[in-house]
């Protein structure tokens, strides 16, 4: 096995290739949803630890957004649906509900409550949760997190609060 770029198969060219024909790309309404209610983006997304290490880097998938079409190796609903997830920044779904998108694998969401946040899914990592929330914080105002919901049992949504109990006892 190698890192080296294989060319598709004949039959996942043809294959890929016919989700045109089934699948109306033209319609731009599932774009309009993934950028409704947005409040901030930054310009560029890239995450790094304390070390300099790239955490999380918007720029890495890039390329999503280069080509109109998919490229014959990928499936275009597929594609589309990645290039999708690739909108990011803060976003208001509703009064008092907000997202964080893209500064993760997951969305981060936030319920306002009269004495502070609710959130749900706090991400992967601490880094990328906390520059997450300093998005809320600048683009909101700062309100203290008064509880934690993880929807599902994958690292994308608890690692970030695994990690920081980790480092508070290993820290005290």
């Amino acid at each position: 096995m190698t890192a080296d770029k294989k060319p598709a198969t004949e039959i996942a060219a043809e294959t890929n290739s016919r989700m045109y024909a089934i699948l109306d790309f033209d319609n731009e309404e599932e774009l309009a949803c993934a950028r409704r209610g947005l409040i901030y983006a930054p310009e560029s997304l890239e995450i790094k630890d304390e070390a300099g290490n790239i955490i999380w880097s918007q720029e890495k998938y890039s390329f999503i957004n280069e080509e109109e079409l998919a490229p014959d190796t990928a499936n275009p609903s597929l594609w589309r649906s990645t290039q999708l997830n690739s909108i990011y920044g803060l976003f208001e779904v509703t009064d008092g509900i907000y997202q964080v998108r893209g500064y993760d694998m997951t969305n981060m969401t936030l319920v306002k409550g009269d004495t502070g946040w609710i959130v749900f899914d706090p991400m992967m990592s601490v880094e990328c949760s906390a520059a997450a929330m300093q998005l809320v914080n600048e683009q909101l105002g700062e309100y203290p997190i008064k509880g934690i919901v993880i929807s599902h049992g994958h690292v994308d949504h608890y690692g970030a609060v695994v990690e920081d109990i980790y480092n508070f006892f290993h820290n005290y």
